[in-house]
């Protein structure tokens, strides 16, 4: 077994990205913990292949990845600070989508990291590698993500499809879309969307908390078996975004969601057999149409149970045919 710890990296060589403080490929069982890197011009710690536990690091100031894990490498990344990335963590691309295998399927655990102002707190994906695959049986949980540019959590399976058993759970996303200084290697401002989600298959989205982001707090396209259950996302005020944004997906649950003042607290788009139910909604009002559900194209539908408080009933629900064969809508509760 090898073991890296207690050592400081100070000012690696920032003049090109390919420079990092640590880099394994390949080794079967590593242990990284306690290490402190105040500047890398590319990924500080880089891990290719094998399987790493990497706990209790502190790294700042980094010009892509504070930790990445590539080309299939596994394990567990835990309790470590960072800070001013381009990528906090990022992982990816696994394994190949033409095997029979997809890579390493022994799970992936991101759980109790502090990481602030990244372009992205965390960036699971297959990053346009032709026949490449995002990491599959990943969870990512507990972790405390502050002021990402563009998102808090992103995982953007291929253009294949397919790569799923995805579960983000407990963790904190504060203010999406204001950094305190600019990411490095980005301009501008960020889209500020608490969890991205593309073309996932059987993921679970639990007991998250978001807050004050500039874009959605949950943002989900192409998804198909996806459960969105027990979050509470909440603003002081974002008029211009919605809570919850599904688009292009089938076989989603959300329910038990606490949603406050978005501009539509969920809104659904091309969404096929759906289940919404026990949601509590309030705050919103958009003039597209409802504060509370808001949706179109869609089929084969529950909504139930949910309670929506508006200013107005023509702001709590507009789901389109709600007597169309395969529908339901009952039990739900409009407060003025």
């Amino acid at each position: 077994d090898l073991e890296i710890s207690d050592n400081k990296f100070i000012n690696v060589n920032t003049t090109s990205q390919g420079f990092s403080a640590i880099q394994l490929s390949g080794v079967d069982s590593a242990r990284v913990h306690h290490n402190y890197v105040q500047q890398s011009g590319g990924d500080a710690l880089n891990f290719n292949g094998g399987n790493y536990n990497v706990h209790d690091n502190t790294v700042e100031n980094v010009g892509d990845g504070c930790i990445a894990f590539n080309n299939n490498a596994r394990g567990i990344i835990s309790s470590n600070i960072l800070r001013r990335c381009n990528l906090g963590i990022g992982s990816g691309p696994a394994g190949n989508s033409n095997d029979d295998v997809l890579g390493d399927e022994s799970p992936f655990l991101v759980t109790g990291n502090f990481i602030e102002d990244s372009d992205y707190g965390l960036n699971l994906g297959w990053f346009g590698y032709e026949n490449r695959i995002a990491p599959i049986n990943v969870i990512i949980s507990n972790n405390v993500i502050r002021r990402s540019r563009s998102c808090g959590i992103s995982y953007f399976a291929s253009d294949t499809g397919g790569e799923g058993d995805l579960m983000i759970s407990g963790n904190q996303i504060i203010n999406s879309g204001h950094p305190k200084t600019q990411p490095p290697h980005t301009e501008g401002e960020g889209d500020g969307i608490g969890i991205c989600i593309a073309s996932v298959t059987s993921a679970s989205i639990t007991s998250n908390m978001i807050t004050e982001t500039k874009g959605p707090s949950i943002n989900l396209s192409s998804g198909h078996d996806v459960n969105i259950v027990n979050n509470i996302l909440t603003t002081e005020e974002n008029m211009d975004n919605d809570g919850l944004s599904i688009n292009g997906s089938n076989d989603i649950v959300v329910s038990g969601n606490t949603i406050r003042n978005y501009a539509s607290g969920i809104r659904l788009s091309d969404v096929k057999y759906l289940l919404a139910r026990d949601n509590k909604i309030s705050g919103g009002s958009s003039d597209e149409g409802a504060g509370g559900i808001v949706g179109k194209g869609l089929g084969n539908y529950a909504v139930e149970r949910n309670t929506v408080t508006s200013e107005s009933e023509e702001n709590c629900y507009d789901v389109g045919e709600e007597e169309e064969e395969g529908n339901i809508f009952e039990g739900n509760i409009c407060w003025q």
